[in-house]
């Protein structure tokens, strides 16, 4: 049986897809591939966003398999710029979500991106173990 591992990236300076790692987060990476490298690994791949790949390049280069990036696993947009307060927006933008759900009306297009967004990730998980 194959195991998928998922793991989310490390400390980032920031949301953007260009965000680089703080030094904290390349200790984390370095931390990461080296509890990581002793499994063995079939495929690696990463969102696009620098994050992600700067979170998992130790760990490839390491084992030396490469990585395979995947639009699929970008991630939905809260904002434009660089929030610090970002899960507070989350909390209040699923708050929302959920209140627009109780009502009997026509969904405005923040849930129906979100909604579309839900039904992106699960055709890509199903496809993804159905390809492994």
């Amino acid at each position: 049986m194959k195991e998928l591992y998922i793991i989310r990236h490390c400390q980032a300076e920031g949301q953007e897809p260009n965000a680089p790692l703080t030094e904290l987060g390349r200790q984390q990476a370095e931390r990461l591939a080296t509890q990581l490298s002793s499994i063995p690994l079939d495929r690696i791949v990463s969102s696009p966003y620098v994050r992600a790949i700067k979170t998992i390049e130790p760990l490839a280069h390491q084992i030396q398999i490469p990585i395979h990036t995947d639009e699929r696993l970008i991630e939905r947009v809260l904002c434009n710029t660089n929030e610090p307060e970002w899960r507070d927006m989350l909390t209040i933008w699923n708050y929302a979500i959920q209140e627009e759900n109780q009502v009997d009306r026509q969904p405005s297009a923040s849930l129906l991106l979100f909604m579309n967004y839900k039904q992106v990730r699960q055709n890509m998980l199903h496809s993804s173990l159905t390809e492994i």
